[in-house]
């Protein structure tokens, strides 16, 4: 079984964060975040038409996950999303991230 590849890693984070923008070519997605280290954050899916203004999709806020390692999906399956990303408000501490995609179609713009 081959090992997937991240389309985002990033460690020590102490900032907020937006990973790299995803074309999900309008099809159902999924992105799956682990995160880990010592830190208090708030992650959200957003979505956007034209990959540079951003909306939040309703639903998809994890509140405050803190300390443990935390594998967190966001799965969409309706709407129409051309563009999607994570966004991570920091409150505290250190993480590393890193996120998967199960869309077969997606590029990184």
């Amino acid at each position: 079984m081959a090992t997937q590849t991240p389309f985002f890693s990033v460690t020590g984070k102490v900032a907020n964060y937006a990973s790299p923008a995803v074309d999900t070519l309008n099809q159902a997605f999924s992105i799956q975040i682990n995160v880990s280290g010592t830190y208090n954050a708030d992650a959200k899916l957003q979505s956007s038409l034209d990959g540079v203004n951003w909306v939040d999709l309703t639903g998809s806020e994890e509140l405050a996950f803190s300390g443990d390692p935390e594998n967190i999906l966001f799965d969409v399956t309706t709407g129409f999303h051309r563009f999607a990303r994570i966004f991570i408000t920091r409150n505290s501490g250190t993480f590393d991230i890193e996120g998967f995609i199960s869309n077969s179609f997606w590029k990184s713009i």
